[in-house]
């Protein structure tokens, strides 16, 4: 079973609260075309004096995503698409473990991950997703198709995009995902596209937290208190 991470919301704010939960930008190699946007994974909702939980599972997915309206802060990504993947690895014993590699391939005017199976080819805490040189792909923009990152919750099934971008024809994109989220709250939707840059976020990071559940206190005077 995949591991597990949590993290706590207490409210006492003062007034209900709106969470929203999403992650740092995965580190991507390959022709993007414009940035790589965050979606929104998760939303809580928590009353004064009350709690939220968000809790995370490590299980990845690639997946192919409709972007609805413009890609900028606000769009919305809906996954038409998905494969589990593991990442690049090293065992203990020292033998190297290569990473689930997709192919997009257009199916009837859609994106879609091919059926073919590809030998693993991906560097460590990676995976791979490449698109050919198939005229579709070329439409990617004027589509709105986007590639990238899914994410699991607490049911270890797909939760939704966390990272999408939009993709070039005859690309490979080695994608590695962060173990760093965000908190933010206001009227997010899930799914949502989000520019970090712009949106004031508390941040989480499982890679160097001691421990796997955080609690996050939100005080009347709008800080985030974070407890490891």
């Amino acid at each position: 079973m995949s591991k597990e991470h949590t993290i706590t919301l207490i409210n006492h704010s003062g007034a209900i609260q709106k969470y929203a939960l999403f992650s740092k930008p995965p580190m991507v190699t390959g022709r993007v075309e414009g940035q790589i946007w965050p979606s929104v994974l998760d939303i809580g909702l928590a009353r004064q004096e009350s709690t939220t939980t968000f809790t995370i599972r490590e299980q990845y997915y690639a997946v192919i995503g409709s972007l609805q309206g413009h890609q900028y802060a606000g769009g919305n990504v809906y996954v038409i698409d998905n494969r589990p993947v593991e990442f690049g690895a090293v065992k203990d014993d020292g033998r190297v473990i290569l990473g689930t590699a997709l192919d997009v391939v257009v199916v009837d005017d859609r994106l879609q991950f091919s059926e073919t199976h590809l030998p693993d080819s991906s560097s460590y805490g990676a995976f791979t997703i490449r698109t050919g040189k198939d005229s579709g792909l070329h439409e990617s923009t004027k589509r709105s198709y986007v590639v990238g990152l899914g994410g699991s919750n607490s049911d270890n099934s797909l939760s939704g995009p966390m990272a999408t971008f939009i993709p070039e024809p005859e690309a490979q994109y080695q994608i590695r995902p962060t173990k760093a989220y965000c908190i933010a709250t206001g009227d997010f939707k899930k799914g949502a596209l989000v520019d970090i840059t712009k949106t004031g976020v508390t941040y989480v990071d499982f890679d160097t937290s001691p421990s796997r559940d955080v609690v996050i206190t939100h005080d009347r005077d709008g800080h985030f208190i974070v407890q490891h």
